[in-house]
């Protein structure tokens, strides 16, 4: 599972890196971040959901309070730029949010063991 689990991990990272090398401006970039962020996102839907399925009912309460509070905590490290930001200003707390859930989804990896 492990040894899936990475390369998942090292498919997307080709996939993401293929994607910027040819993003010949900002909003094809934009558009690299964004669909990282979505496979980040579902894999850390997914490493969450089988950890779960490894706890009983009180180990998932504790996980889903945790889950919960990683979200708020990630939300303070990535805040929304505000209009005043542009695209530019998105994008970044796009790759913010991409590499904090990458950190989270990888954990969750290691929980769902």
């Amino acid at each position: 599972m492990l040894v899936m689990l990475f390369g998942q991990a090292l498919a997307a990272a080709t996939e993401f890196e293929s994607c910027m090398a040819s993003a010949s401006s900002q909003g094809a970039m934009s558009a690299c971040v964004q669909d990282e962020f979505s496979r980040q996102d579902t894999r850390l839907n997914d490493n969450y959901a089988a950890a779960m399925a490894h706890r009983d009912a009180a180990g998932q309460a504790t996980l889903r309070t945790a889950q919960r509070a990683w979200l708020a905590s990630r939300d303070a490290v990535c805040p929304d730029p505000g209009d005043t930001a542009g695209s530019l200003g998105r994008m970044e707390q796009t790759q913010c949010l991409t590499d904090e859930t990458r950190k989270r989804a990888d954990v969750l990896a290691g929980m769902a063991r």
